[in-house]
């Protein structure tokens, strides 16, 4: 699947498949748009010749400089993603992994409350298939996701 930093689209594209998924806005949208294009027989070709200059969002595991919307949105997009592209069992193996991901980043030290407390809601809103911006306010319920970070902790042993 291809990255969204840089993409050059034909228009004949984006007039079959359309654009970019504006219900995920940020993350994981690029990989969607990717499928899709696969799917409707379009050929996805990186050009290894090319230089691209991206500002890193963390150099060497610093997950205190993310900011929590990076989180919210990077947790609920690749649920969107999964119950938009593959039926119920196909998706089963690709969001469990997913969940053990995010579980691992809760438990990580440097990560902020606020940016635990996205990850839950993004865990949340994708389950509930939820669009829009990341709000602060906008959590998962409160027993789930103690529960969550309960479960996160015993699998930290």
């Amino acid at each position: 699947m291809l990255q969204g930093t840089a993409l050059l689209i034909r228009v004949s594209m984006v007039r079959q498949i359309g654009p970019l998924d504006p219900e995920m806005f940020a993350y994981w949208e690029d990989t969607d748009l990717s499928l899709r294009s696969i799917k409707a027989g379009f050929r996805n070709v990186v050009d290894f010749g090319s230089t691209i200059y991206h500002k890193e969002k963390t150099i060497d595991g610093r997950y205190h400089d993310l900011k929590p919307h990076y989180w919210y949105y990077m947790a609920r997009n690749e649920i969107r993603f999964w119950k938009k592209h593959a039926n119920f069992k196909a998706r089963l193996k690709p969001l469990w992994w997913q969940y053990g991901g995010q579980l691992e980043y809760l438990k990580h030290p440097n990560v902020s409350d606020t940016s635990r407390q996205a990850i839950l809601a993004g865990l949340w809103h994708g389950w509930l298939s939820r669009t829009g911006s990341y709000h602060r306010d906008k959590r998962m319920p409160r027993i789930l996701g103690r529960l969550i970070e309960l479960h996160s902790k015993v699998r930290k042993t």
